[in-house]
């Protein structure tokens, strides 16, 4: 499911499971031979702060799933790890294709650059790229790649979800709430607000509207 704004650019729906491909860029510096196990295991954490927050809301299963696939390619091999295009290139040459997948994330630890990360809504996959935030130049930690993963799947991922690259939420890091979501979860659509025991994102009759 998808919804258009005027300005004609397509937003995924914050709900459901969602296939994507993470191509994690290697430098020697800072990409270790254990870095596709630490992305997994980070990911998998991602995936834990969905199931346990629609746990605790009562809700019967994740709200959000993602369904990772990771590729590790050399840094000499991607001509332009900031672009959907340079990404699907260097993917095609090693044979891998985008289709059917939600999302292509290029995870970019750049030793020599220091940069944040955007997300290009309306692009097919969905892009997302995440460089060299915290000015890593050596190997990767565990907790590093949790920073990244975060910066990935609970900032980068909710501008294709709808909201503005402008940064205009409502408060940056909710760990009030339990879960460091980048937004309050019921901007999502997460809370069940009209006490149907059915979040909003997924209900009929959201909001407690009649549906007429």
């Amino acid at each position: 499911m998808s919804v258009t704004r005027s300005t004609r650019a397509t937003f995924l729906t914050p709900a459901g499971t969602f296939r994507a491909l993470t191509v994690l860029v290697g430098y020697p510096e800072t990409v270790g031979a254990d870095a596709i196990s630490l992305l997994e295991g980070a990911q998998r954490a991602i995936n834990d702060d969905y199931a346990s927050f629609s746990a605790a809301r009562g809700y019967g299963a994740p709200l959000v799933t993602f369904n990772n696939t990771n590729v590790r390619i050399p840094s000499s091999q991607v001509s332009d790890a900031r672009t959907l295009s340079g990404v699907v290139t260097a993917l095609s040459q090693q044979g891998i294709a985008v289709g059917g997948y939600d999302f292509l994330v290029s995870i970019n630890i750049d030793p020599a650059r220091s940069e944040g990360g955007f997300a290009t809504p309306g692009s097919t996959p969905a892009f997302i790229y995440m460089g060299n935030f915290s000015q890593w130049k050596t190997t990767l930690s565990a907790s590093n790649m949790t920073s990244i993963a975060g910066a990935v799947y609970h900032h980068e991922v909710i501008h294709h979800w709808g909201w503005p690259g402008t940064h205009d939420w409502a408060c940056a890091n909710n760990v009030s709430y339990g879960f460091n979501f980048r937004v309050p979860p019921v901007l999502l659509g997460w809370e069940d607000v009209d006490g149907d025991r059915v979040p909003e994102v997924i209900d009929s009759t959201p909001y407690g509207r009649s549906g007429r």
